[in-house]
């Protein structure tokens, strides 16, 4: 992980970042190199390979954080190491003391949703490379009503998204409703995209998979009982 991209903090070069570089650059970009990492209450979160390390404390999402002598274990997840990033439970091991945040769950939500935008557009530039390669009738599917349709619908939830992220750059973090009706906006776009590699976009070994790590992400960076789901996660 490059130091230049280390405690980027505005969501919008956060997600030019996870545009340009994928899943791992922009939470590198959406993390600072020390301080609390997001997790979830046991502890678990997901990090770019090799920052299990700096870790020295952990923040729940919607509780202060803790501080204290860290231990941090690599549990396996394959998905999220093709991507350069490790699945890690973090415990305390020294005392503990907690200290008073502001706002900590609209922040990561907040750069989340910057890392998200990102990823779907780096993922639909894919996704549209890939229809125009292909033909049907001797025209690329990109010429089909119905992709050039999904395409739009894409492309306009990220504008949307965007035009969020302008008004968090300028003014403080919404409310987290705010944040879960992008959340959920952007779950669909990405199942679309999905579905635009057909077959292949569910293999292990495809590009696409990024997008299956960004619901774990959600539930090990935001906090469940706000959310439209309810309690539980996907951890």
């Amino acid at each position: 992980m490059s130091v230049g991209v280390l405690g980027v903090r505005s969501p919008t070069a956060i997600s030019r970042l996870a545009r340009e570089g994928g899943l791992a650059a922009g939470l590198g970009a959406a993390l600072a190199q020390t301080g609390p990492v997001p997790c979830s209450r046991r502890g678990r979160t997901l990090l770019p390979a090799g920052w299990g390390q700096l870790v020295d404390c952990w923040q729940p999402a919607g509780a202060a954080g803790a501080h204290g002598s860290c231990a941090s274990v690599v549990l396996p997840h394959p998905v999220a190491a093709a991507e350069g990033l490790e699945l890690i439970e973090v415990t305390l091991a020294g005392p503990i003391a907690l200290t008073a945040t502001t706002g900590p769950a609209a922040r990561w939500s907040a750069r989340l949703i910057a890392v998200r935008v990102g990823l779907t557009d780096r993922m639909l530039g894919l996704a549209v490379g890939h229809l125009a390669g292909r033909e049907s009738d001797g025209a690329p599917l990109t010429s089909l009503q119905l992709v050039q349709g999904a395409i739009a619908d894409v492309t306009s939830c990220l504008e949307i998204c965007r035009h969020g992220l302008e008004v968090i750059d300028s003014e403080p973090p919404g409310p987290a409703q705010a944040f879960d009706w992008m959340h959920d906006r952007l779950d669909r776009a990405d199942l679309a995209i999905s579905g635009m590699f057909g077959a292949a976009g569910y293999l292990a070994d495809h590009p696409v998979r990024c997008l299956r790590l960004v619901a774990l992400l959600r539930d090990l960076w935001t906090e469940p009982a706000a959310r439209a789901t309810g309690e539980g996660g996907r951890e």
